[in-house]
């Protein structure tokens, strides 16, 4: 009887909710920092499936978001999706650019 890949529960939890929220900055951040905190618990062998669903919510923010620093918020990690101070959001800018 077959049951569900690794990939198959990440598509489940990431991909309905990254569709349904992609122009949300709170769920775009609290998404990253769940990847970030799934990738720096798990072993390596499960990075790479992370790694992809990273990558898709990086095109889902670059396409969601016309907004520079809309984009900018959004690709932050949060994981209460609240935002961060003014003093971080600006060393950020200064780090993309």
């Amino acid at each position: 009887m077959p049951y569900p890949t690794w990939e198959d529960f990440l598509h489940l939890a990431f991909e309905e909710i990254r569709f349904c929220g992609a122009t949300s900055i709170q769920v775009m951040r609290r998404m990253r920092a769940l990847i970030s905190d799934l990738i720096a618990a798990l072993p390596f062998e499960r990075h790479r499936a992370l790694e992809h669903h990273r990558e898709r919510l990086n095109a889902t923010i670059a396409r969601s978001f016309a907004d520079e620093e809309d984009k900018l918020d959004a690709s932050m990690e949060d994981r209460q999706g609240l935002g961060v101070p003014r003093e971080h959001r600006e060393i950020q800018r200064e780090v993309a650019k």
